[in-house]
C-alpha cells in the first residue's frame, strides 16, 4: 500500500519537471528569433502592413488594414469619375475603383476649351473701358463691353432733330485746360461743334476731338489764344470759316482727314509750326505755308500732288509716308530751309526739280530703287555737301546737280550710261571726278565751272566731249583724252563755249590715238598751255580752238590735218613742228588764204609768212597777227 502510495505521489512531480523544461526551451527559441529579426534591414511589405506601400511609402485613403484577398477574386469596378478636369492646354484624368480597392485612370484629351476670368477696366477721360477676359491656363484673352472714354465732363450740349446725335454749344460746366471732347454724351453720339462753341476761351491749351465729328462750324475755337494743340478727326466732312482764327499760339496740328477745304487753308494759320498728316491724299493743302517747320507724313498717305510743299520757306524736317513710291515735280521746290528729308526705300522716282532750291538740305540718300535722277532734281541746292547715288540709277538727266556749290564729292556708279548736259554746272567744291566705262554720253557743259575740280578720269566709252563740258574749270592741271575720243567738241556747237575754255591752269594735254576733230574755241583762254602734241590721224582743228594761249610756245601739228580754220588768233610767238615734206605743206596751205565757216570769212596765215624764220628742220618762229 505505502508503496503505490509513492508512485502516485511521484507521477505530479515528474510532469511539473517536463513543463518547465517546454517553457525553457520555448522561451529560448523566442529569444533566438528576437535576436535574428533585430538584425534584419527594416523593410515592410503590403503583407506586413497593407496601409505601406514597398519601400515604406504611404498609399493615401488605404491607412486602414484591408482584409485579405482572395485569389479567385474577379475585379468589378464602378463608373468612371473625373479626378482632374481637362482645359485648353493640359490633358485631364478620370478614374473607376473596385470593391477590393484596385483602381484604373484614363487620360482625358485636352478639349481647347478656356477658363476666363473677368477684369473689368472702367473709362477715363481718353481712353475708353471695357471687360477683359483672360484665360486661368493660357494667354488668350479678348475685350468686350465697351464703355465710351468720359472725356471732358460738364460740356454743353443740344440733342440734334435725329434724336441720335447731338452739337457741343460750349464749355458748359467743364473746367479742364485740355480740353477733350467724348464720342458720346448720355448716350448721344457727339457730331458736330456748334459755331463759336469755344470763342475767346483763355484757358484751353489743347484740344482732342472724336473721330465722330463731321461738321465744325464756324468760329468754334476762334481766339483761343492759350490753345497750342488740336487735331482734325478723319471724318470731317465739313468745316466752316474762322475755326482759328487769332490762335496765336497754335503751333501743332494733328491732321486726319483728306478731304480739302476752300474754307480752311494752313497758310491761313501762320503761328502753326507741326503738322502730323494721317489722311490718304494730300492736295494743296501745305503749298505756300511759309511757317510750318516740320511735317510727318503717316503711311495711310500713298500720293503726293505736283508742287505738294512748294515754297513752304519755313519747312526744316519732312517724314514721307513708306507708301509714297513717286515724289513729283516741284515736290519741295524752293523749301529753303529744308533740312530733313526720310526718303523711304519704296520711292522709285523723283520727278523734275523735286529738291531745287533746298539751300539748307547738306546730304541725302536716294533710294535704290530710283532709276533716274530727272532735270534740276537736287540743282540749286547750295548747302549740299554729299549725295549717295544708288547702283540702280542709269542716267544723270541736265543740270541735276547743277549750282551745288559745297558739293565736294559724288561717286558715280558703274551702272550710269549718261550724264546729261550741265549735270554738275558750278559744283564749285568737287575736286574730284570719276566716270565709269560705262558712261556713253557726257552733256555739254557737264562740269562747267567746277572751278576746285583737279583730277578727271575720263569713261573709254565716250566719243566725244560737247560744248563747254570743262568751260572755267581754273583748277584743272591735266587731262588726259580717253582711248575712244573721236571728237573734242563740234564744230556746229555753240559758239564760244568750247570743251576748255578759260581753263587757266592746264598746263598738259595728252591726246590719243583716235582724235579726229578739235573743235571750235576748245582750249580758248588756256593761257599756262605751252606745249601741245596733236595725234597723229587728227583731221581737223575747228576755229579760235587755241585762241588766246599766250603760253603755247610750241605745238605738233600732223600731216594728217586737212583744215586749220582760224585755229591760232590772238597769239605771239610759238614753235610749230609738221610732218612730212615742208615744200608740200606749204603748198598745201599756202594756197589757201581764206576759209569760210558758218558764212564767216576766217583770215588764214599765208604759207610764206608761217614758215618765216625757219630753223632746225621741221621747225620755225614767227609772230601771228
Amino acid at each position: 500500500m505505502d508503496e503505490q502510495k509513492k508512485q502516485q505521489d511521484s507521477k505530479p512531480k515528474k510532469l511539473h519537471v517536463i513543463s518547465y523544461a517546454l517553457n525553457v526551451i520555448m522561451l529560448a527559441i523566442i529569444v533566438v528569433m528576437a535576436v535574428m529579426l533585430s538584425s534584419k534591414p527594416d523593410v515592410q511589405t503590403p503583407e506586413d502592413n497593407p496601409g505601406k506601400t514597398p519601400g515604406n511609402v504611404e498609399r493615401p485613403g488605404e491607412d486602414e488594414p484591408k482584409p485579405p484577398v482572395d485569389p479567385d477574386h474577379v475585379h468589378m469596378y464602378g463608373d468612371w469619375t473625373v479626378a482632374q478636369e481637362a482645359n485648353c492646354s493640359a490633358p485631364g484624368v478620370r478614374e473607376r475603383v473596385c470593391s477590393c480597392g484596385d483602381k484604373v485612370t484614363q487620360e482625358i484629351p485636352i478639349n481647347g476649351q478656356h477658363v476666363y476670368a473677368d477684369n473689368v477696366v472702367p473709362p477715363t477721360k481718353t481712353e475708353d473701358g471695357y471687360t477683359e477676359h483672360s484665360c486661368q491656363f493660357c494667354d488668350n484673352k479678348y475685350t468686350d463691353e465697351i464703355t465710351h472714354a468720359t472725356g471732358s465732363v460738364g460740356l454743353a450740349y443740344t440733342v440734334n432733330s435725329d434724336g441720335k446725335t447731338c452739337t457741343i454749344t460750349g464749355i458748359g460746366t467743364a473746367t479742364d485746360k485740355e480740353l477733350y471732347i467724348p464720342a458720346y454724351i448720355d448716350g448721344y453720339k457727339v457730331t458736330t461743334l456748334g459755331a463759336k462753341a469755344f470763342e475767346d476761351n483763355k484757358t484751353i491749351t489743347k484740344v482732342v476731338l472724336p473721330d465722330t465729328i463731321t461738321t465744325i462750324e464756324r468760329r468754334v475755337f476762334m481766339g483761343c489764344s492759350e490753345l497750342t494743340e488740336i487735331n482734325i478727326p478723319k471724318n470731317v466732312s465739313s468745316i466752316s470759316t474762322q475755326i482759328l482764327d487769332n490762335c496765336d499760339k497754335l503751333t501743332t496740328l494733328y491732321y486726319y482727314t483728306s478731304k480739302e477745304f476752300s474754307d480752311f487753308k494752313l497758310a491761313d494759320i501762320p503761328s502753326i509750326k507741326k503738322v502730323l498728316f494721317s489722311g490718304s491724299k494730300l492736295g494743296d493743302l501745305f503749298r505756300g505755308n511759309e511757317t510750318i517747320e516740320e511735317v510727318v507724313l503717316e503711311n495711310s498717305v500713298n500720293s503726293l500732288n505736283n508742287s505738294a510743299f512748294s515754297s513752304c520757306k519755313g519747312l526744316k524736317k519732312i517724314v514721307l509716308s513708306e507708301n509714297i513710291t513717286s515724289i513729283p515735280d516741284d515736290t519741295f521746290y524752293n523749301c529753303k530751309l529744308l533740312e530733313y528729308v526720310d526718303i523711304s526705300e519704296n520711292v522709285i522716282s523723283i520727278g523734275e526739280s523735286a529738291f531745287y532750291g533746298c539751300e539748307s538740305l547738306t546730304s541725302i540718300t536716294i533710294p535704290d530703287s530710283v532709276t533716274s535722277i530727272p532735270e534740276y532734281a537736287f540743282g540749286s541746292c547750295t548747302g549740299l555737301t554729299s549725295i549717295v547715288i544708288p547702283d540702280s540709277v542709269t542716267t544723270i538727266m541736265d543740270s541735276a546737280f547743277s549750282n551745288c556749290i559745297k558739293l565736294t564729292g559724288v561717286i558715280i556708279p558703274d551702272s550710269v550710261t549718261s550724264i546729261g548736259q550741265s549735270a554738275f554746272y558750278r559744283c564749285e567744291s568737287l575736286t574730284d571726278i570719276e566716270i565709269p566705262d560705262s558712261v556713253k554720253y557726257i552733256g555739254g557743259r557737264a562740269f562747267r565751272e567746277c572751278i576746285a575740280l583737279k583730277n578727271i578720269l575720263l569713261s573709254n566709252s565716250v566719243t566725244t566731249l560737247h560744248y563747254g563740258t570743262f568751260y572755267g574749270c581754273t583748277s584743272l592741271v591735266q587731262i588726259t583724252l580717253p582711248g575712244n575720243l573721236l571728237q573734242l567738241g563740234l564744230l556746229d556747237e555753240m559758239f564760244g563755249e568750247g570743251v576748255f575754255v578759260g581753263c587757266t591752269n592746264l598746263t598738259n594735254v595728252i591726246f590719243n590715238d583716235k582724235l579726229e576733230s578739235v573743235g571750235e574755241n576748245c582750249f580758248e583762254g588756256c593761257v599756262n598751255l605751252k606745249s601741245v602734241t596733236l595725234n597723229k590721224g587728227l583731221k581737223t582743228i575747228g576755229p579760235y580752238a587755241f585762241m588766246g594761249c599766250t603760253g603755247l610756245i610750241e605745238i605738233y601739228i600732223p600731216d594728217s590735218v586737212t583744215q586749220i580754220l582760224g585755229s591760232f588768233k590772238e597769239l605771239s610767238s610759238f614753235s610749230i613742228s609738221v610732218d612730212g615734206n615742208l615744200d608740200e605743206w606749204k603748198s598745201q596751205w599756202g594756197s589757201r588764204a581764206y576759209s569760210s565757216f558758218n558764212g564767216y570769212f576766217l583770215d588764214m596765215i599765208p604759207a610764206d609768212e608761217l614758215f618765216d624764220k625757219f630753223r632746225n628742220g621741221w621747225y620755225l618762229y614767227s609772230e601771228l597777227s
